[in-house]
């Protein structure tokens, strides 16, 4: 089934073939209207234990991180890592502790893995300063998940540019970056 998000001011369809990254601390809600049954998966880690595996799969001589990971993309579709790794963890019924655990550090990491691609594909975005990169790739990903929220409807080029509140051209040139 679908579940609707709330977070940010804004509404995320999220489905089995989906997941959504929160930030430790922002305020969710979640909405389910379905008749049919509805299985959701939630993950919530420690405080410093996604920064902590971070600092375990970074390069040797890399400080480990102090600060909150703080992450960019919300909405994920289509995952070939995390997906598969939260599918599995909802499906165990009876499995090994130690197994579980495995998972959730897997998961972890992968995540970790997610952020530093994120963090990749900030630094291709063109601008000059890091914080306007950064912005530019908030909006563009606010664009991406308005499409993908609004599955099956007519969307336009337009509509897409206001919801990241960019000028069309802006929006086209940064979204076929």
């Amino acid at each position: 089934g679908t579940v609707a998000w709330k977070t940010g001011g804004r509404e995320l369809l999220v489905d089995r073939d989906s997941f959504l990254v929160l930030n430790h601390g922002e305020p969710y809600s979640m909405h389910i209207d379905s008749r049919q049954p509805v299985t959701t998966l939630c993950v919530f880690f420690e405080p410093g234990f996604v920064e902590s595996v971070c600092g375990s799969v970074a390069q040797p001589g890399l400080e480990p991180a102090t600060a909150p990971a703080t992450f960019l993309l919300r909405l994920r579709m289509a995952d070939a890592h995390i997906l598969p790794r939260m599918r599995a963890i909802a499906d165990a019924q009876l499995a090994d502790r130690l197994w579980i655990d495995q998972q959730f550090l897997g998961l972890a990491g992968d995540l970790a893995m997610l952020q530093a691609e994120t963090a990749r594909r900030v630094r291709l975005m063109a601008a000059r300063r890091a914080a306007t990169r950064e912005e530019l790739f908030r909006r563009v990903r606010r664009g991406q998940e308005f499409l993908n929220g609004a599955a099956g409807s007519d969307i336009d080029l337009a509509s897409m540019a206001r919801e990241a509140c960019l000028s069309l051209y802006h929006f086209h040139r940064s979204f076929t970056q």
